[in-house]
């Protein structure tokens, strides 16, 4: 709807409107199972929010639609933060996952994604570390804290996702962050 460009539907955002009590509007991003009535798919990009607010949402759901291009890409900043955590349960869950330093550098040799904490200090300046991140093969995501509640531990500096629809689906959805809700991905140093 942004630039009118094809794309596949894991790379679009779709948006649908839901009625407001004061009679009004608010645009959802994203669909929940069984929801009706029109959507409107956009590429998770800059460019394309911006010529979507200006006329094209009211045009494609056939009726005023007022919403900002930054409050329309905080939206889809967080959604796709929510998807990552659900990504890295899913790993977890399957068994499509390495924990901590060691296990991680091993597989990476078998082209796994690693996920490391924003905290995770110094470790990921070091090989195989850096080399991953200088090639994509490596994303920030939540801090020590959480990257550890989600194995149970008290702590976790990096992980390793090793199911290749997994780590594709995550880098997708890192780089969406990236964009709209970078606060979430920064490492900090």
């Amino acid at each position: 709807m942004g630039c009118s460009e094809p794309g596949a539907p894991s790379d679009l955002v779709t948006l649908r409107l839901a009625p407001t009590p004061d009679g009004g509007v608010v645009v959802l991003v994203g669909t929940q199972a069984g929801s009706t009535g029109r959507g409107a798919h956009v590429h998770p990009r800059v460019e394309c929010l911006d010529r979507a607010v200006e006329g094209r949402l009211s045009k494609a759901f056939r009726r005023e639609v007022r919403v900002s291009a930054a409050e329309l890409g905080e939206a889809i900043g967080q959604r796709e933060a929510r998807r990552i955590e659900g990504l890295i349960l899913t790993a977890i869950r399957t068994r499509k996952v390495a924990f901590g330093a060691d296990a991680s550098a091993e597989a990476l040799s078998h082209g796994a994604l690693v996920v490391a904490a924003k905290d995770a200090g110094r470790l990921v300046d070091h090989q195989p570390f850096r080399g991953a991140r200088e090639s994509g093969r490596l994303i920030f995501w939540g801090d020590r804290a959480q990257l550890g509640s989600f194995t149970r531990r008290e702590s976790l500096a990096v992980l390793a996702v090793t199911s290749p629809s997994l780590a594709q689906a995550l880098r997708h959805a890192h780089a969406v962050v990236s964009a709209f809700a970078p606060a979430y991905v920064a490492a900090s140093r």
